[in-house]
């Protein structure tokens, strides 16, 4: 564990510098970027009532997951398929299980449901890797100009 800064090095790319002492500690497997305006489609196979389908908002992906906000019930553990689309990379269709849930507050309050990603392959978990690490270093750049110019 350690304080980090990042930094855009070129080729366009980034670079974390660490800024006080180092000590070992696991908090996240993968970086996980909030997302805006993608939705996630989860499909899951329920015996009473057959193929469910639901479009929620994506609050966050990473390799090993995403987090989106669900108008229906999940049970954790559950079996589900997540499609989503990211802006330049396409379409991503992966088996899942929910590991996590938060229950909204309020009577129309949505719920907040974590997925797992299951036997992501090295093709798809590099396009994840490269989309986020891309968007991150464009969120900088844009964040580093917006107070240059301020």
């Amino acid at each position: 564990w350690c304080t980090a800064r990042v930094e855009l090095v070129p080729p366009e790319t980034l670079a974390l510098r660490r800024t006080g002492p180092w000590s070992r500690r696991q908090q996240r497997a993968h970086v996980r970027l909030t997302t805006h305006g993608v939705d996630l489609e989860v499909r899951r196979f329920d015996a009473r009532r057959g193929a469910e389908r639901e479009k929620l908002p994506m609050l966050d992906v990473s390799v090993g997951g995403a987090l989106g906000r669900a108008a229906a019930h999940y049970e954790v553990d559950e079996a589900v398929e997540c499609s989503f689309e990211l802006p330049g990379v396409g379409l991503f269709d992966l088996d899942a299980r929910v590991v996590r849930l938060v229950p909204g507050k309020g009577a129309n309050a949505r719920n907040t449901v974590a997925f797992a990603f299951q036997d992501v392959g090295p093709m798809q978990q590099s396009r994840l890797r490269r989309w986020i690490f891309a968007e991150e270093a464009r969120r900088y750049r844009n964040a580093k100009l917006s107070r240059g110019s301020a």
